[in-house]
Formats: structure tokens, C-alpha cells, sequence
């Protein structure tokens, strides 16, 4: 038997506008898995954020975490591929973050470092809402100070006014080649360590479970899910997706409203 997997995102994907799990979801995935198929999250969120989903779904095959900065073996309880944002890097990337007086927050492997509880506020609400509370948040006075106490794996800008986002991304052109850019909304940016995407963790996983890059999918509807469908042997935007997805799919699903999850595992499973 061919070895087949599924890899997906979550907002906007797995999940529909009210951050539910359609029945035609899990029934997808109940076969997928039946007829053999290895299926994963790849999630800009870290281990915490996604045990929900793990648990909802007895999901045992290895997760690709942090936008690709991880990839964390479940099963075994074991991390198969981490980097981190380097001291130094994350120091310059704080102090411009700062200078702009952007509003950011920052991951290590089991938290969130923020400075203001409005931060705190807006994080819990929308994880209340995706059931994953497990993410504990820290107030800190001063991320730049944090930034070298703890291991920082990913920052992440929000800024509600996109003409800012555009700007801010521009202000990181000294310190660009040690980082990755992205987005897994409009109104973010999510920044790692140069060079890593859930497309480099795509890579690693397929490498690690011996599936061949044309036997998996993966699936997603904004910017930081591009680098996994421009390396899957089978992409597919949501029909809900920035365009830019849409240009490089090999398919177009419904929304995700619509049961466009589903309806793309059973045309992959079909192939």
C-alpha cells in the first residue's frame, strides 16, 4: 500500500468561521485514516495551542508546530527537528519592534510572553473559543529583556490598521536574511528563524515517516500555509483562500463552511 499524508491547517481550514469541527470533517479523516493515511496539523501554534485537536482527533503521527520552527513526535514524546530565533536576532528583532511601538508577543516552546493584558485578553478569547486554553500567557515589562531569558521560537506582530502591517513588514529588511516572514491572517505577522516554514516541516515529517513528497497533501487558506503547498504533491486551497494560494492548488475545495475539508480528503484519498 502506498503511504499517503494529510497535512492541514487550522483557522480557516479543519475548522469552520465558528471555529467548530464540521461532522464531515471527522468523517473525512475516519476514512483517510481506515484506508491508511497518516494525518497531521501544521499550526503556528506550539505544543499547548494544538493538544485539543491532538486529543479530539487521536492524532499520533508527528505535528509540525510553530510555523515549521518544530516538529514534535507525539507518540513518542519526543522533538524530531527545533530551532530557535538566536539570542542576537531576537534582541534587534524586539528593539525594532519596539522602536515602532508595535504591539507583539513572543513563543518559547510552552508559553506566550506578552506586556499587555489586552494582549492576554485577546489571545484567550479567541483560544476559548477553539477550545485550547492550555497555553499559559506571561506579563512581562519588558519582551526585549525576556527575549534572553527564554528560547524564543516565534514572534508575532498584530496590528489592526493593514497599511501598518504593510510598513512593518518593510522595517525588517536589515535583519531579513535570519528570519521568516508570514502570516496566518491579514492583521499579523508571524516571524521564526530563517529558513523555516511548515514547508520545511512538511519536508522534515515526509522524510521522517518515508512518504514520498508526491503521496502528501496539504491543505490550507492563508499566506503561512503557501511554502507547504508549493513542496505537496497534491496542494489545495480552501475556497475561502488568499489568492495567492489559489494560484499555485492543484485543487480548489469549497469553503470552509462548506465542507471544503472533506471534500478535498476524499478527492486525494481517490487519487
Amino acid at each position: 500500500m502506498i503511504k499517503k499524508l494529510i497535512v492541514t491547517d487550522i483557522d480557516g481550514t479543519l475548522l469552520d468561521s465558528t471555529s467548530n469541527i464540521p461532522q464531515s470533517a471527522i468523517k473525512a479523516l475516519a476514512y483517510a485514516k481506515e484506508n491508511g493515511a497518516y494525518f497531521t496539523l501544521a499550526s503556528g501554534r506550539t505544543l499547548n495551542g494544538v493538544m485539543p485537536l491532538v486529543d479530539t482527533f487521536k492524532i499520533t503521527c508527528p505535528l509540525i508546530l510553530a510555523n515549521g520552527a518544530i516538529v514534535y513526535d507525539i507518540k513518542n514524546q519526543k522533538t524530531i527537528f527545533k530551532k530557535l530565533i538566536d539570542k542576537k536576532t531576537a534582541k534587534q528583532l524586539a528593539n525594532i519592534i519596539k522602536s515602532e511601538n508595535a504591539f507583539f508577543y513572543f513563543y518559547d516552546e510552552g508559553s506566550v510572553y506578552a506586556t499587555e493584558i489586552r494582549y492576554a485578553i485577546a489571545y484567550y478569547d479567541k483560544m476559548n473559543k477553539l477550545g485550547k486554553t492550555n497555553l499559559p500567557i506571561h506579563l512581562v515589562e519588558d519582551l526585549e529583556a525576556a527575549s534572553q531569558k527564554h528560547d524564543a521560537i516565534k514572534f508575532v506582530i498584530h496590528e489592526d490598521d493593514l497599511s501598518t502591517i504593510a510598513y512593518l513588514r518593510k522595517i525588517f529588511e536589515p535583519i531579513e536574511q535570519k528570519l521568516e516572514i508570514s502570516s496566518s491572517a491579514p492583521w499579523n505577522i508571524e516571524i521564526t528563524a530563517a529558513k523555516l516554514s511548515k514547508g520545511s516541516g512538511v519536508i522534515e515529517l515526509a522524510k521522517y515517516l518515508g512518504v514520498d513528497m508526491q503521496n502528501v497533501m496539504c491543505i490550507g487558506d492563508e499566506l503561512n500555509d503557501l511554502s507547504m503547498l508549493k513542496v505537496a504533491g497534491f496542494a489545495v486551497a480552501m475556497g475561502n483562500a488568499n489568492e495567492e494560494l489559489k494560484k499555485v492548488a492543484h485543487f480548489i475545495t469549497d469553503d470552509n463552511n462548506n465542507d471544503g475539508f472533506a471534500k478535498a480528503i476524499y478527492k486525494f484519498m481517490e487519487k
